[in-house]
């Protein structure tokens, strides 16, 4: 691609003080005519070698053609559903009301290949949230954010600075307190992803 300037553009570049300095455009070398060997061509045997009867040699063999490969139907993207709307008054929704409104949520295409939405986990007030980019094929099966060797590590740094997303978890409890404390818990932490549903393939 070649930079194309007025002198307009030029007179500015100028002005400012910058060089313009434009490639060269390379020379193309053309290739010489081959020519094409014949279809069957007599060879002259050398002078110590006694020829053989109709000795020919013989024209390199074409290559077979290329076939494609079946298209594997499984490899094929879903058909897009139907979309709607994001439900109104999401800024006013309480907890549990935003949870039901992410788990029955349609707004993008990324909820025709979830098993379940992944809402997030934790302390309903704490100081410290973790927010990850997308669930991944674990989160997505347990509906739980950061599990697996990923979410073990976590807790084990959260742990580390003496932070749990467990805090506010009554003793033999797996989810949070309906009625969460009023004051800030320190200790708590709330993890939960930038997307609620897990992308095909886990992508990006």
């Amino acid at each position: 691609m070649t930079l194309q300037l007025d002198a307009r553009q030029r007179a500015m570049l100028a002005e400012m003080g910058i060089d313009l300095v434009l490639p060269q455009p390379r020379a193309v070398a053309v290739a010489e005519p081959v020519a094409q060997p014949a279809a069957a061509t007599r060879v002259a045997p050398a002078p110590h070698v006694k020829a053989a009867p109709h000795a020919v040699a013989k024209a390199p063999a074409a290559r077979p053609a290329k076939v494609a490969k079946p298209v594997n139907p499984s490899m094929q993207p879903a058909t897009r559903p139907a979309l709607e709307p994001l439900p109104e008054g999401i800024e006013r929704m309480d907890w549990a009301e935003l949870e039901a409104a992410v788990a029955t949520c349609r707004a993008c295409g990324l909820c025709a290949g979830r098993t379940q939405t992944v809402f997030g986990i934790g302390s309903h007030r704490a100081e410290w949230m973790v927010v990850g980019e997308a669930p991944g094929q674990n989160e997505d099966r347990l509906g739980q954010p950061f599990v697996g060797q990923a979410g073990k590590l976590l807790d084990q740094m959260l742990a580390a600075i003496g932070l749990s997303r467990r805090a506010e978890l009554e003793p033999g409890a797996t989810e949070p307190l309906v009625t969460p404390p009023a004051k800030a818990d320190a200790h708590g932490v709330y993890i939960a992803n930038v997307v609620k549903c897990r992308p095909p393939g886990n992508r990006n």
